[in-house]
């Protein structure tokens, strides 16, 4: 008997790959993270110049506050103080410098007739920027600035032999009154009027009636 004879098989061939198409792995994009808002400048509680308390303050906006400084001297740092009573960080970019005042340590001449007209020559400091020259509570009739230790200014009319102080005005105030900056209007007071034309004190004279022979 003859059997069906088989188709010989094919040894040591690789069996076919099939290539396989996976979808990439879905990638879920990262979210920043946003820390929850902080209240700006409308809370602001209060504004502070060095250890001193602006005089006023407004907030303009979260961004801006307008705020009068208090006296003071030298530089300081201006921080805001919340409701809760923080206060801003400090640093160069929050300064400020308090001007000093002008100062008058003398004047050439310091007399001068009522009439006015005199030119005063005045030394001292921190005269740049002179705004105003007062002798006594009268405006001078000019002035001149001639460097920071110099200035010159005309006298207003006054009254004879009133004595008054010579004022500066800068950006940083007013010069104080003082024996270096005192002007006096020569001649004798006239009787029943006052005896200063603005500051300072005149001496009155004394009249000595005769008695009768």
């Amino acid at each position: 008997m003859t059997g069906r004879s088989r188709p010989p098989t094919r040894r040591g061939l690789a069996r076919p790959h099939t290539n396989e198409h996976r979808p990439p792995a879905a990638t879920v994009p990262s979210t920043p993270h946003r820390p929850p808002p902080q209240p700006g400048l409308t809370a602001a509680g209060g504004v502070r110049f060095g250890g001193t308390p602006a005089t006023t303050f407004s907030v303009v906006s979260d961004t801006q506050i307008l705020a009068v400084s208090p006296p003071g001297t030298g530089t300081v740092d201006v921080m805001v103080l919340s409701a809760s009573g923080g206060a801003s960080s400090t640093s160069q970019a929050d300064q400020f410098a308090y001007i000093p005042a002008p100062a008058v340590t003398a004047i050439t001449p310091n007399t001068g007739p009522p009439a006015g007209g005199t030119t005063v020559t005045m030394t001292g400091a921190r005269f740049s920027g002179a705004s105003a020259v007062s002798f006594g509570t009268a405006a001078a009739g000019s002035f001149n600035v001639v460097s920071d230790s110099q200035m010159t200014a005309v006298s207003p009319p006054g009254t004879a032999g009133a004595t008054v102080d010579i004022l500066v005005t800068t950006a940083g105030g007013v010069s104080a009154p003082g024996q270096a900056s005192r002007f006096t209007y020569a001649g004798s007071p006239t009787p029943g009027t006052p005896g200063t034309a603005g500051g300072g004190t005149a001496t009155p004279t004394a009249t000595t009636a005769r008695p009768r022979g």
